[in-house]
């Protein structure tokens, strides 16, 4: 019964069947994804020794990084979809892909079509028509890749548009962070509501590709949660009368507690330091030998194993 119970569990997607393996990159993909790593690693470190430049370039190169990273190690599909498949995987994989595609149409339609400045103005039948159209290629091109019989392991072209996206909005962030900060609160500019979509939706897929569907599942619930619509059916304590559209996305990508606010500090501060040094120390063996010494000058002795953990700590 309980084999039973877990096989429901996986196939839904609560229940992860195992470790995802990065893609073996190969030839000129393989060069690029080092260089960029080795770029990423050597920034942290560099900050670390000089201090940080300023707020935009610093959690901006974290967030790009991370992210490009991400993309070219993990494959957006491991099998077809005749193969097998969980639900909860599948439904992310649609949403996040349909709703890049319907932004970067969206996003094409403001540049040359209905420029206006302000999201409010903007979002009227033809940016409704045009996001639309962009959900139904997103999604024609997300059965397109999902019925493959084989999944190379070459870049697909939902990574193309993810790196693409992901770039756009950082980069654009970065330029135009301390204006936006000045006017919180006002009007809000068309091309950020559309920056912090496409960084959503790319993080939803990042997380979807290295730790499955749990994490863009709760994500997705609080995200929605904000939105008047379903804030309002919430029943009892639950009940707010909700944001619109606008108020979230900014929120969300220039608030304190948003995408680039507080957590990414700490991340770029203090965690991928310590991730780097210990990938650099795992990879030259240098960890091993640590320990190895500390345990041959401390292993005999009484409480051996706890000074040896904290002598090879402090190395």
């Amino acid at each position: 019964m309980f084999k039973r119970f877990l096989e429901i569990l996986i196939k839904i997607g609560l229940v992860a069947e195992g470790v995802v393996t990065p893609r073996r990159l190969e030839g000129p993909a393989r060069i690029v994804t080092s260089l960029l790593a080795v770029a990423f690693s050597y920034f942290f470190v560099h900050v670390s020794f000089f201090g940080p430049p300023v707020e935009e370039i610093f959690k901006g190169a974290f967030i790009l990084g991370i992210a490009l990273l991400c993309l070219l190690y993990y494959k957006g599909r491991l099998t077809s979809l005749r193969l097998g498949f969980s639900w909860l995987d599948e439904f992310f994989h649609l949403g996040a892909l349909a709703t890049a595609c319907g932004l970067v149409v969206l996003l094409g339609f403001w540049l040359f079509f209905d420029p206006v400045p302000m999201w409010d103005q903007f979002a009227g039948k033809g940016a409704l028509s045009a996001f639309a159209a962009g959900l139904l290629g997103g999604a024609a091109l997300y059965w397109r890749e999902a019925n493959r019989d084989e999944i190379p392991e070459r870049l697909a072209l939902s990574d193309w548009i993810y790196l693409a996206a992901i770039t756009g909005s950082v980069l654009w962030w970065m330029s135009n962070n301390v204006a936006l900060q000045s006017r919180i609160g006002g009007p809000v500019p068309t091309p950020l509501v559309i920056a912090a979509g496409l960084i959503t939706c790319v993080s939803i897929d990042i997380a979807r590709r290295i730790v499955g569907p749990i994490i863009p599942l709760i994500g997705s619930a609080f995200l929605l949660y904000n939105f008047a619509p379903i804030a309002k059916i919430s029943p009892g304590l639950l009940y707010h009368d909700g944001f619109r559209t606008a108020r979230i996305a900014e929120f969300l990508l220039i608030e304190s507690d948003g995408l680039t606010g507080l957590i990414v500090e700490v991340f770029a501060n203090f965690i991928v330091i310590f991730v780097v040094m210990g990938a650099f120390l795992e990879k030259t063996g240098l960890g091993s030998l640590f320990i190895d010494f500390t345990f041959r000058l401390t292993g005999q002795r009484t409480g051996g194993p706890g000074l040896t953990a904290v002598v090879s700590s402090g190395l």
